[in-house]
């Protein structure tokens, strides 16, 4: 039986259909993502936009459309952080029931971290070896560790790609300021995170992190299998962060493997993670092309069975 996931969050709408196999795995039909941007000014006004909620009803519409050519059976909507932030959510749940016929199901921070970290784990893991997983988000950042029969400690920080990029960042490439404010405000929410130990690795989940895979491997269309455990180094990404605050945004959207209208907040995104490295002492990162929205659909096969 095929399902699909459509995963709303702040910068992103992603869409994944898939077929649970016999061993539980998920066999994917199609992974898309559209970038709408529905949390734009979120922070500002408290409010989810008009214009933004009509860019997000057109990829909704979209994807709909996608999941009944494939002869879907089932269809589930989540929601992230926007939702959680926004004062009109409820309004905005209303009306994407009315418009596309469906109810968001809105995740709580403890269910999105949780579908993150066991949509990364991997199958070789011993059930011992400590693993950390960071998902980057628009709205927030997911920060979850633990093994992989239990998770030891879940941090949801405030502090997205969007977020960060529109709080501090006004000037078109952003000014050394503006930089030193981004990163100050990153080290004050790392400190809720605990520094356990010994962690090895880190694995990276969301657009920020698979669009410097895809810059790494200059790759001109996306391809999930290139990206699939492709390790940034601290270093490179210093060097990415370097490039991408010394040109303008329209030169940045040319990077080959930049997503498009992700050339803004990228600068946001990448100071994140090179945040997270260093406060966890570590000299790089690995990628998850997974996320939110496999660990629920694989969550939907099993209480299915």
């Amino acid at each position: 039986m095929r399902s699909a996931v459509i995963d709303i969050g702040t910068n992103s709408v992603l869409l994944l259909i898939g077929e649970m196999t016999s061993a539980g795995d998920i066999n994917v039909i199609l992974d898309e993502a559209r970038i709408t941007r529905l949390g734009e000014h979120l922070k500002k006004t408290h409010i989810i936009s008009q214009p933004a909620l009509e860019r997000t009803f057109i990829v909704l519409r979209e994807y709909i459309k996608i999941c009944r050519d494939l002869k879907v059976s089932s269809i589930h909507l989540i929601g992230t952080e926007v939702f959680r932030s926004a004062e009109n959510s409820p309004e905005v749940l209303s009306a994407i029931r009315t418009v596309i016929g469906l109810t968001v199901k809105i995740l709580t921070i403890t269910e999105e971290a949780t579908y993150s970290f066991h949509s990364a784990v991997p199958s070789s893991l011993n059930k011992d070896e400590q693993f950390l997983v960071a998902d980057v988000g628009g709205g927030s950042t997911e920060i979850v560790y633990g093994n992989s029969m239990e998770i030891q400690f879940i941090r949801s920080l405030p502090v997205g790609s969007v977020v960060l990029f529109e709080r501090y960042v006004s000037n078109d490439p952003p000014s050394v300021e503006e930089m030193n404010l981004l990163q100050a405000d990153l080290k004050i929410q790392l400190t809720a995170v605990p520094q356990t130990s010994p962690i090895s690795d880190i694995t990276g989940i969301g657009g920020t992190i698979t669009t410097l895979a895809a810059i790494k491997h200059s790759l001109t269309v996306f391809d999930r299998t290139r990206i699939e455990g492709t390790c940034l180094y601290l270093k490179e990404l210093f060097d990415f962060q370097k490039q991408f605050t010394h040109i303008p945004s329209g030169e940045r959207a040319q990077i080959p493997g930049m997503e498009q209208r992700r050339e803004d907040i990228i600068i946001a995104g990448t100071a994140i993670i090179i945040e997270l490295l260093e406060y966890f002492h570590l000299s790089r990162i690995c990628v998850c092309t997974k996320g939110v929205r496999y660990g629920f659909l694989k969550q939907i096969g099993q209480s299915s069975e």
